[in-house]
């Protein structure tokens, strides 16, 4: 267990800032994050708020993945199914920042709605994964045209992306040599990994920090 992580038994209810265990412990919080996976459960949003949708890259009521239709001061981050994952949720945060700060102005409800329809119109279209890659990545610039997200080579994860979704497919399929490999091959980036992603156990910042090497030319093969 990773230093300043704590696992405690199943919670039982909350009483103010105070959370009580089935053990009948208690610690006293100020936040819970609910990590729900691919699941979309709000059941503490109201109905007119809540968000229902299967696992989509692109879910209906969402303005640029973002924004709640029927009242856009209510926000979702990280709603779509993932192949960018931090980047996209990185950049939708952006988007909402901007919104709060009054540096991005949302269009009327109208236009709004026919965003929502033409995203959603072209994933329907998406007949595997290498779509889907390109949709994402279409999503992820459309967001950072709307900032002042810092530029970086979006392209170049697109080819990385289908060539790691070439690679988890030959695992699936039992041809890869190694299993457990096609997480450790290597891609130019700025955050190369000295250490295999099966031995990386350590999620601290000290330990992210220390182990960024120099980029290498992507082999995986």
């Amino acid at each position: 267990m990773a230093e300043g992580v704590e696992e405690v038994p199943k919670l039982d209810h909350v009483d103010g800032s105070t959370c009580h265990f089935t053990d009948g412990s208690t610690r006293d919080i100020d936040a819970i994050i609910l990590c729900t996976g691919y699941q979309h459960h709000f059941p503490f949003m109201e109905d007119r708020l809540r968000l229902v949708t299967d696992n989509v890259l692109y879910p209906d009521k969402l303005y640029k993945g973002v924004f709640w239709e029927d009242n856009p001061n209510v926000m979702y981050i990280a709603m779509q199914d993932q192949y960018y994952t931090f980047t996209h949720f990185d950049v939708e945060a952006w988007l909402a920042r901007d919104h709060v700060l009054g540096r991005f102005k949302l269009p009327s409800k109208k236009e709004m709605r026919a965003d929502i329809e033409e995203w959603m119109k072209r994933e329907g279209q998406c007949e595997n994964a290498f779509d889907e890659i390109d949709f994402q990545a279409d999503h992820v610039r459309d967001l950072m045209a709307l900032t002042d997200y810092p530029d970086f080579d979006v392209q170049k994860t697109v080819e990385q992306w289908k060539e790691w979704e070439h690679d988890k497919d030959e695992q699936h399929r039992g041809l890869s040599e190694q299993v457990l490999r096609f997480a450790d091959h290597r891609f130019a980036g700025p955050c190369t990994m000295a250490t295999p992603w099966l031995q990386k156990m350590d999620d601290s910042m000290q330990s992210f920090m220390t182990d960024i090497v120099s980029p290498e030319p992507a082999s995986p093969h």
